[in-house]
């Protein structure tokens, strides 16, 4: 009676496989989006920074959306980090609250440091045109009409 001899997986491959997934995490992990999600419109919601006029440009590459929700010290969107994930049909549009925010960095709420709202100019590659504009605050994306 013959028998064969049993292989086993040498031990540096488990540990190259190892090191590999972990590192795959990790990259994804670091290239994930920090900060709170949030809402924005086409339109505004009236108020002292709001005006449907303020919607419309010139740029095709630019699209202006209103977000309710603005710090009163500032005056641009630098507290704001902005993803735009472009697609041949569909261009989805995500801003968070910056993880650098200094009142998010304390711990604060977001409830109660805000204005009446302010506009961002989010720059495509590409114009928008017949393409379907979606919010990515929520999950899954909500398409707004434009």
């Amino acid at each position: 009676m013959t028998t064969t001899p049993r292989r086993s997986i040498p031990v540096p491959l488990v540990l190259l496989a190892f090191v590999l997934v972990g590192a795959g995490a990790g990259l994804w992990w670091a290239s994930t989006p920090r900060g709170e999600p949030l809402h924005w419109n086409l339109t505004g919601m009236g108020g002292a920074n709001s005006s449907a006029a303020d919607m419309s440009g010139v740029d095709p590459l630019v699209v202006r959306v209103h977000v309710e929700q603005w710090p009163v010290e500032f005056s641009d969107d630098s507290w704001l980090t902005e993803s735009v994930d472009e697609s041949s049909d569909a261009v989805t549009i995500t801003l968070r609250i910056s993880p650098d925010y200094h009142l998010r960095t304390v711990g604060q709420a977001t409830i109660g440091w805000y204005d009446t709202g302010g506009w961002v100019d989010v720059h495509l590659r590409q114009p928008l045109g017949s393409r379907r504009l979606f919010d990515g605050s929520t999950f899954p994306a909500t398409e707004v009409n434009h």
